[in-house]
């Protein structure tokens, strides 16, 4: 289990269905466990799960590969960054983050690399990058718990595949390739924009207050921001002040590890950290102070639906 070419949402996940099996020896209890991690992991980035679990880090070796079209998805996102800063080049084996994210069903690997710094930065635009939760269900968390796991009789492929899946809001996704600057002419940059598939309708929207379907841009459900306006507004508002006095704490944690003044505004627009703001991908303290500052957002605005 302690592998560092791994992400860990696998690591963790392996340990605890092994924790479960010895403790209860009990299939169906591993079951629903394993069943409710994968819906998490799923919808990747929503229910609690940190960008850091996402996250791969394996060594670069620039300039030690036979060919750049085989070099791994490390390799390639150095050399996407030193397109835009010279100075970021990797020191030999040094170990580059990165994480997988959602895309074209035909596209290769290395076209669905990003950084995850690039990710938390857009997750709050109006096009955010999401994480391909497909993947790292089917790719990474599922072998490595069916090497363990088929010892003890369980299927979980079966599983996984049996499982009910999450209703899903259809919203269709514009990827950068399907935006008509492909150099193709006219008539097909149209179909190319006209373009759907499966994968383009996967992002939900869940309302704050009850986690229905919410409306169409909207943070709430109609009958929330609707008839039960009054509690809508008290449950937003208990809960923004307790989203505030955690994330106050984590910036005082913040404060007292780098001695320096840490903002309540992350990813702001001028500033991709804020001033004198740490961001270190290996502290799971910034990745908690960044869910809880996108999540203030949120209730920010769903407060303004109500125009209380």
């Amino acid at each position: 289990m302690v592998r560092r070419d791994q992400c860990l949402a696998t690591v963790k996940l392996q340990e605890r269905a092994l924790r479960i099996l010895f403790d209860t020896r009990d299939l169906s209890l591993l079951r629903v466990y394993l069943v409710k991690q994968f819906a998490r992991l799923l919808e990747a980035g929503a229910g609690g799960v940190s960008v850091k679990e996402f996250i791969f880090s394996k060594e670069v070796k620039l300039g030690h590969y036979r060919q750049e079209e085989t070099e791994p998805a490390g390799a390639v996102l150095s050399r996407q960054m030193m397109t835009q800063d010279p100075m970021a080049v990797p020191p030999f084996r040094w170990r580059v983050p990165y994480v997988v994210i959602t895309g074209l069903p035909s596209a290769p690997l290395k076209h669905l690399i990003r950084s995850p710094m690039l990710v938390m930065q857009r997750s709050r635009s109006d096009s955010p990058i999401r994480i391909n939760g497909t993947y790292y269900v089917e790719k990474c968390v599922l072998p490595a718990l069916e090497r363990v796991l088929t010892l003890a009789g369980a299927d979980v492929v079966k599983w996984y595949y049996q499982m009910p899946r999450t209703r899903y809001r259809k919203r269709q996704v514009i990827y950068p390739s399907m935006d008509g600057n492909d150099g193709h002419a006219g008539g097909e940059q149209k179909s190319r924009q006209n373009q759907t598939t499966l994968d383009s309708f996967v992002n939900r929207t869940a309302c704050l207050v009850c986690g229905d379907d919410s409306a169409t841009d909207k943070n709430l459900c109609v009958y929330c921001s609707g008839r039960s306006r009054a509690k809508s507004h008290v449950q937003l508002t208990l809960d923004q002040n307790k989203v505030i006095e955690k994330e106050q704490a984590l910036r005082t944690v913040c404060q007292g590890c780098t001695q320096q003044l840490q903002p309540g505004t992350l990813f702001s627009p001028n500033e991709p950290l804020g001033g004198d703001c740490c961001s270190s991908l290996n502290c799971r303290i910034f990745y908690d102070r960044a869910r809880h500052i996108l999540k203030l957002e949120d209730i920010s605005s769903a407060l303004a639906e109500l125009d209380w």
